[in-house]
This record gives C-alpha cells, structure tokens and sequence, in this order.
C-alpha cells in the first residue's frame, strides 16, 4: 500500500462511484480515487462547445479528464 494516498497500486482500473465524481466537482483539488492534492494537469484541449484536461496524480499514478464548459464571458481590461 503507498502510504501518500492509502490505496494498493492496480493495474485493474475501478470507475470512479456517483459520490466519489460528485465529491470531487465540489473540491476538484485532490485526486478522486485517493484524496492526493498531488495532481498535475495536462494542457486543455478545446472542442466546439467544450474542453477537456487530462489529470494525472503523482501518488496513485491514476489520470482522468476534466470537461469544462463556457459559463461566461469576460471583457479584457
């Protein structure tokens, strides 16, 4: 077991539980499967409508994307 994020090293991938993506939707700064604040983000790719950030966390080794949508827009100064 890694002792930084308390989870066993898998080459089996576990898909992340309603709770745990609601959970890290209100606090995207820790890894979703280990609760690590050591996670690194990858450029934004933007598509059309959306955009999306590979995550990866340096203690579990897990990645995922981030899917951001426009909300707004904000005049330059």
């Amino acid at each position: 077991m890694t002792e930084e994020c308390g989870v066993m090293p898998s080459t089996e991938k576990k898909s992340l539980t309603k709770q745990e993506i609601r959970r890290y939707l209100k606090n995207p700064g820790k890894c979703p499967y280990c609760g690590s604040k050591d996670i690194t983000g990858k450029s934004i790719d933007v598509d059309g409508e959306r955009a999306t950030q590979e995550v990866i966390c340096e203690a579990c080794q897990r990645s995922w994307l981030d899917v951001y949508t426009l909300t707004g827009v904000m005049e330059e100064e």
